[in-house]
């Protein structure tokens, strides 16, 4: 007996979906630390917040951007990019001690990011590899 593998379309919406479930937690992060960077920093809920909606605001403006850029240059450099930027933007966290470096790690970054990785990204997975090899 013969053992059949899945189809490698679906190996690859499955690690699209990994990959932007890990988008996901990321950018959500600062609303689950709010307390904890409160406390830890002294900084207000206000200037979290304004990190937090700097993330938000840069994640819904770079999904159609990123899903032109995925098809011009393609979806392996746009994704690791964004990823670099999600590694970026968290990597350097642990040296925050401003502010400023909240918004900027966290709202820039990682909003950058995570919205290249946006659901822009799924869809232009499953049309490439669903669609264009449905025959197959």
């Amino acid at each position: 007996m013969k053992l059949r593998l899945p189809h490698y379309a679906w190996i690859v919406m499955g690690i699209a979906f990994v990959t932007m479930l890990g988008a996901a937690g990321f950018r959500s992060v600062p609303g689950v630390m709010m307390d904890p960077l409160h406390m830890e920093f002294g900084w207000s809920h206000a200037t979290i917040g304004a990190a937090m909606s700097v993330n938000m605001a840069l994640y819904g403006l770079t999904a159609p951007f990123s899903a032109a850029l995925m098809d011009k240059l393609g979806v392996r450099p746009v994704v690791t990019g964004a990823l670099a930027l999600v590694a970026a933007g968290t990597g350097l966290a642990v040296f925050m001690t401003d502010a400023w470096q909240l918004v900027l790690l966290w709202g820039v970054l990682v909003g950058l990011g995570t919205g290249s990785l946006s659901t822009a990204f799924v869809a232009t997975i499953a049309m490439r590899w669903f669609v264009a090899r449905r025959a197959s």
